[in-house]
């Protein structure tokens, strides 16, 4: 195993843990009683979800080369090597697989109201919002009695 490659990945999964931990969870149990504190329930998620990133980022780094995968940006960093080379390769495919992918994830939501794509993609309604602000106001109002628009 790259124990090098195992712990820049997994370091680099940790702020994600971090931010659930301490932005997502405090808003799961708001109004639950907790027999110990929030401060400490945060603590023991983020620990556990460190655990089970430790293990997964292992299993990784073992189980790709024989399925022919790679971590090319780490990989390059760790190596020394120019990261902007390694990711040359990749940036065409994302940019096709991201913009078909946009294509498709609105083209599902096309038929459905803007208050039901709000529902379903709250960080559409901005910039609905800014394009067509006539369409927002009440439909969102009934969609999400509330919400500050």
């Amino acid at each position: 195993m790259n124990a090098r490659l195992f712990l820049a990945l997994w370091v680099a999964g940790l702020p994600g843990i971090v931010a659930a931990a301490v932005l997502v969870l405090p808003q799961i149990v708001a109004g639950h009683h907790l027999p110990i504190s929030l401060p400490l329930v945060e603590l023991a998620s983020a620990a556990q979800s460190a655990v089970f990133l430790a293990l997964f980022v292992m299993v990784g780094v073992v189980l790709a080369p024989m399925v022919a995968l790679h971590a090319p940006a780490f990989e390059a960093w760790l190596l020394h090597r120019p990261v902007a080379a390694a990711l040359r390769p990749q940036i065409a495919p994302g940019l096709l697989g991201g913009i078909l992918g946009g294509i498709v994830y609105g083209t599902m939501l096309l038929p459905l109201g803007v208050s039901e794509v709000a529902v379903h993609d709250v960080a559409v309604v901005p910039f609905i919002e800014h394009q067509h602000p006539a369409l927002v106001d009440m439909r969102m109002e009934v969609a999400m009695p509330g919400l500050p628009l």
